[in-house]
């Protein structure tokens, strides 16, 4: 491992002598006691069959109310919380708001120019349970988050002092927003950061550093709230990141090192407890792990209905597949034709196979990470 790459891909100053290596991963310790895992793409080999009844706690699935008001799409991303999900869609539809056994329960705003109306399509939401309010960000080009009652009536207008693009928001108990957004100088906006209060006012900014900059919209940013702190990662910097609220300054924590390699494969990095996470396009999911400091390809395997495989998203606590009933009948059609499939497993996936409306809503499998 050269150590000028990782000075690099830390950015920041003076490093602790202290640096470990497990088979494929090395993980350096700055000094303040952060660590920062380096996952060396190309000694990662082995894949590993994990059960996501290891990952979860509890799990369901979720029938979303079949009536043309609540209708999902193929690529719509929820947000989750104990008692409801909200469902950002394509751009000219409004937010939809369901309870946790997928009833519909209102639109939040609407699509338009006028009050507490949205011109662009959400980019991400946060719902306060403690608060009984929706929070919405556009995806860009608007200097304001709009908060919503769980009715889907506008309650207030927070301005964050400048054009925001492609922001991710999370909530506390208390209702502060932290917003982070892609710093764009063509949009007058450099804050990486915003902290509000529960009545909206800006409390402290982050100025961003010029490698978060970004010229166009090309790049994205991801942010999946799956743990405490605020785990993001702008395509710009090909780093996982935390960002301190309290210290109000971000930390590095996880990326992967692709060596010599001409060009390096698309990729997103994620952050489960106990894992970081690498989905390379074209290849597979990267998990690695925190505790025994090595990585490996992961494959999900379904044992909680009847052992069937299926893409999964992480994200707010959860691990989930929302799908519409056709790509069910697949997954589960699949699965009964394999050799391995037990009579038990034969059993539960007949009764959920029969139990599929296939012109019906979408279905969600969704379970609570421990």
């Amino acid at each position: 491992m050269k150590k000028t790459v990782l000075l690099a891909w830390v950015g920041i100053g003076a490093l602790c002598a202290a640096c470990t290596s497990s088979n494929n991963t090395s993980v350096v310790k700055d000094g303040t006691g952060n660590e920062f895992f380096v996952a060396h793409y190309q000694e990662i080999k082995d894949t590993v069959v994990m059960k996501l009844s290891d990952l979860v706690e509890d799990y369901e699935l979720i029938r979303f109310e079949d009536n043309d008001s609540a209708l999902l799409g193929l690529r719509v991303m929820p947000t989750i919380t104990e008692h409801y999900i909200g469902v950002s869609q394509r751009r000219g539809q409004p937010y939809l708001l369901f309870d946790r056994q997928g009833n519909f329960l209102c639109n939040v705003g609407n699509v338009g120019q006028g009050p507490g109306e949205y011109a662009w399509p959400i980019y991400d939401a946060a719902i306060s349970e403690q608060k009984g309010e929706v929070y919405l960000a556009q995806f860009a080009f608007s200097p304001k988050i709009f908060a919503y009652n769980l009715q889907g009536k506008l309650t207030c207008e927070m301005e964050t002092g400048c054009t925001l693009s492609k922001p991710k928001i999370e909530t506390d108990d208390e209702g502060n927003l932290c917003i982070i957004q892609i710093p764009m100088p063509s949009q007058k906006s450099l804050n990486l950061a915003i902290q509000m209060d529960g009545s909206g006012n800006v409390t402290r900014t982050l100025k961003a550093e010029e490698r978060f900059w970004m010229d166009d919209f090309n790049g994205d940013l991801f942010a999946y709230h799956n743990v405490p702190e605020f785990s993001f990662h702008i395509t710009c910097c090909d780093t996982l990141f935390h960002y301190d609220r309290t210290e109000n300054r971000v930390v590095p924590k996880y990326t992967l090192d692709f060596g010599m390699m001409d060009e390096k494969p698309g990729h997103i990095y994620n952050e489960i407890p106990g894992y970081y996470m690498a989905t390379v396009f074209g290849k597979g999911i990267i998990l690695t792990d925190k505790q025994e400091r090595t990585s490996y390809y992961v494959k999900f395997i379904n044992d909680l209905y009847g052992g069937i495989s299926h893409p999964v998203t992480f994200k707010d606590g959860y691990v989930f597949t929302l799908r519409e009933p056709t790509h069910w009948i697949h997954y589960i059609e699949k699965r009964l034709a394999s050799d391995d499939c037990s009579d038990t497993d034969r059993k539960q996936l007949t009764e959920l196979l029969e139990s599929i409306d296939e012109e019906g809503n979408n279905l969600m499998f969704i379970g609570k990470l421990k």
